[in-house]
């Protein structure tokens, strides 16, 4: 009885003290995502693997500006890849061990090797996601991104609530920071 007592007490006091630790807020970001597009992580697709990069900058402990850039492929093009880059400002709440966020900013997706079929195209682009901090320095998060390649059809056509649409410019997936 005394033994599970303890460990109790030992797991309640590592955690108010790591949350002590992880509450003041960081000033700059540098993360690795590891993210799947919706339709391939559904079919659990794996091949299509969409690495990411990401500097953010905060301003404020719920405000900062980030810039990463995506690395994909283009659909039924095997020999076709494209660079999606992004520049976004960021809303965050920083509380103890959890830091939701939401960020939204205008992107560039550019084609390699250059494609007439494929243009490179400018957009929105749009992400939300939670991190959970273990120290000061580093965090684990998962997180959703919403690419919208053409910002006319986005406003146009209703495509937003296509569940199609949806489908083939979200991406899901994971994120390690280190937060200086």
């Amino acid at each position: 009885m005394y033994k599970k007592t303890l460990i109790v007490v030992l797991v309640i006091l590592v955690l108010v003290t790591g949350s002590l630790a992880a509450r003041k807020a960081s000033v700059f970001d540098i993360s690795m995502s590891h993210s799947y597009r919706l339709d391939d992580a559904k079919a659990i697709n794996y091949q299509s693997y969409v690495p990411g990069a990401r500097v953010q900058i905060n301003i404020r402990p719920w405000f900062g500006v980030s810039l990463g850039a995506m690395y994909d492929f283009v659909e039924g093009m095997d020999d076709v890849n494209r660079v999606v880059m992004a520049a976004e400002m960021v809303l965050r709440a920083p509380i103890g061990f959890f830091e939701p966020f939401v960020a939204i900013g205008p992107m560039y997706s550019l084609v390699l090797p250059e494609t007439p079929s494929v243009p490179d195209t400018y957009g929105v682009q749009a992400r939300a996601g939670i991190d959970i901090k273990f120290g000061r320095m580093f965090s684990l998060g998962a997180e959703g991104i919403l690419v919208a390649p053409s910002l006319t059809d986005l406003l146009d056509n209703d495509v937003a609530f296509d569940y199609a649409y949806i489908e083939e410019n979200l991406y899901v997936g994971i994120t390690v920071k280190a937060k200086f």
